[in-house]
């Protein structure tokens, strides 16, 4: 019982000598996280736009408008703003918080480009970007979110082909790409998309075939779009 005792008190001493370590460790990651998002913030209000309640004045984060966080953890899962009157460009301090599940920015004023640091986001499952005034062409780094399911990007200005490398988003079940300028072909390596179940390219400047390859081996496809027709 004296031995049982003795463990017990040792392992009591190394948890509450190894606790302050660890409030450290997660005061350090909150203040990151709150440093990234007050970035973002800056960059999305460039015209007077405000998040009244992004302020370190209001220090727990994941109370902040369209902040999600991991209940236990206290990690920023999404961002969803849309419909926010945003009216900046898209700071790519976003691939730094590698937590992140979904970013919804659908619906703004959003200009520039779209981040290839995004890529950075091995769990990111949801991307929407449309409906803004985004312009560059797609980032081939996107495809290095192999996790994600749906990717919008339509009703903005991006040009460019559709990189190829999208083809290696093998979970991808929505792709919007319609309503750009987009130009090029479809890649025959959209073979690859096996979960896909929407395909949107209408209202751009492709030209060519439609892959075979896409009607042959896409099993789960329900509807491809091209110029604004259910083909």
């Amino acid at each position: 019982m004296s031995a049982l005792l003795s463990l017990l008190l040792m392992l009591s001493v190394f948890l509450i000598s190894a606790l302050p370590h660890s409030l450290n460790n997660l005061s350090h990651h909150h203040h990151h996280q709150q440093e990234l998002l007050l970035r973002f913030k800056a960059a999305v209000s460039k015209n007077g736009t405000s998040l009244a309640d992004w302020t370190p004045l209001h220090p727990f984060l994941c109370n902040w408008t369209g902040v999600t966080c991991h209940s236990s953890f206290h990690t920023v899962r999404a961002i969803n703003l849309t419909l926010m009157s945003l009216n900046g460009t898209i700071s790519p301090v976003l691939g730094n918080l590698s937590s992140l599940r979904s970013i919804d920015l659908s619906g703004n004023y959003l200009t520039g480009t779209i981040p290839p640091q995004l890529g950075q986001l091995p769990h990111l499952r949801t991307l929407l970007l449309y409906g803004n005034q985004l312009k560059g062409t797609i980032p081939p780094t996107l495809s290095a979110c192999r996790n994600l399911h749906f990717l919008a990007l339509s009703y903005n200005q991006l040009h460019g082909s559709i990189p190829p490398e999208l083809s290696l988003l093998t979970n991808l079940k929505y792709l919007y790409l319609a309503s750009n300028i987009l130009t090029g072909t479809i890649p025959p390596s959209f073979e690859n998309l096996s979960a896909l179940v929407i395909l949107d390219l209408g209202m751009n400047e492709l030209y060519g075939t439609i892959p075979w390859e896409i009607g042959d081996k896409l099993s789960n496809l329900v509807s491809i779009y091209l110029n604004g027709k259910s083909a």
